[in-house]
């Protein structure tokens, strides 16, 4: 009755070819391994993330606010939080929120520091998850938080004002060495919301502005505490250049980045940590790097 269900459900969201190839899918057929179905490998995961974000909405809550459909999620704030269907924001919200990928940020600064944090940069926004898993943790903290994309910049806006958040800063642009326009390039990994890189050159999409990582962190005047960076390769341009890495570097306790292994750029980046003073824990995709000079007991 379940699948008859699921069925029905999906001709409606995906259409019919969807939801038949997502019942042939589930049983596991013989068909999906013939030479037609083959054939259909490399659109496959595209269908598939599509069919589970319509069964999430299945048994999901979901609200309509000005025509547009959002996906509500309890992640144990004031109000629920807000997701996109058929985008990215599932896999970010699993991600953060199920999967607690920060939790190891907050256990090691705890551990280290022993003092809640005062200043939190998150580079790389996308809908703001991330600032606020740390919210919760540490709601008096200041946030400044980046992201260049529009559209997740409006999803930012609306969960930040779910979450309770007050004490943010937010920046509608990139990070990057220096202040200049730069394009937005869809070619990177899945292209989906939580992919896009920057680049140089101006392409269909437009131009985003973008900021100079050494300014923004400079501009919040004390240390920052937790310096967070997910931001699709442009890890390469901010750690380039060594005497611009120690600049900013200098002024950061503890940076949890994810480092995008297509750009090569992981030896540079290690080379920074420990040129500054850093040492740093790699844990699944993340790296996480602590400052020695505001670590009591080290020189």
């Amino acid at each position: 009755m379940k699948s008859i269900k699921e069925f029905n459900f999906l001709r409606k969201e995906c259409g019919f070819f969807y939801a038949l190839f997502y019942m042939f899918y589930k049983i596991d057929l013989a068909f999906l391994n013939s030479s037609t179905a083959l054939k259909w490998e490399k659109s496959k995961e595209a269908w598939l993330d599509k069919i589970n974000s319509a069964l999430y909405i299945y048994s999901s809550t979901t609200i309509t606010i000005k025509g547009q459909k959002y996906i509500r999620v309890d992640a144990g704030l004031p109000d629920s939080l807000y997701l996109r269907p058929y985008s990215s924001d599932m896999d970010v919200y699993l991600q953060v929120f199920i999967n607690n990928d920060y939790k190891s940020v907050i256990d090691i600064y705890d551990q280290i520091f022993k003092v809640v944090p005062k200043n939190i940069i998150d580079c790389g926004c996308n809908i703001g998850l991330t600032t606020i898993y740390f919210f919760k943790h540490y709601p008096n903290a200041k946030y400044v938080s980046i992201e260049p994309i529009k559209n997740n910049i409006e999803m930012i806006k609306l969960n930040f004002k779910a979450s309770g958040i007050s004490n943010y800063t937010l920046i509608e642009g990139g990070v990057w060495n220096d202040n200049r326009s730069l394009s937005v390039s869809e070619k990177f990994r899945d292209g989906k919301e939580w992919s896009f890189n920057l680049e140089a050159g101006n392409n269909k999409i437009g131009e985003i502005q973008s900021y100079s990582l050494l300014d923004i962190v400079t501009s919040c005047g004390d240390t920052i505490d937790i310096l967070k960076i997910d931001v699709e390769g442009t890890e390469r341009i901010l750690f380039q250049d060594d005497d611009y890495a120690r600049q900013f570097l200098k002024r950061v306790k503890c940076v949890a980045i994810e480092i995008h292994d297509e750009f090569d750029c992981r030896h540079q980046i290690y080379k920074s940590f420990s040129e500054n003073n850093f040492f740093y824990y790699d844990i699944q995709d993340m790296t996480i790097a602590i400052n020695r000079s505001y670590v009591s007991g080290f020189e």
